[in-house]
């Protein structure tokens, strides 16, 4: 069964904090930005939403098991495996005209 760490993916500022689904082989199976760590780990990427859970159940078709890390930080280690930047907020923001 694998371990899904729900996450911080860097420091939170005043708006909030990007947070991950992070497969405890490094994949990154989600990501929310969220002002709230109980809201990350119970709502927002938490397999009570079912396009997260068949989202988990499709890439760990064995079972699964979620893990709440949502008050800290990732282990650099993972972050480096899924290519987050440590030095930098993971938020991308896409503007239109």
């Amino acid at each position: 069964m694998n371990k899904i760490f729900i996450t911080r993916l860097a420091e939170p500022n005043y708006m909030g904090c990007s947070y991950g689904a992070v497969c405890e082989d490094g994949s990154l199976l989600g990501i929310h930005f969220c002002s709230n760590d109980s809201w990350a780990w119970q709502v927002d990427l938490s397999d009570r939403r079912n396009d997260r859970k068949e989202a988990y159940e499709n890439y760990c078709p064995d079972g699964y098991e979620l893990v709440n890390m949502a008050d800290r930080l990732c282990p650099i280690e993972i972050k480096k495996e899924i290519g987050v930047d440590s030095t930098k907020p993971f938020i991308e923001i896409e503007f239109s005209e």
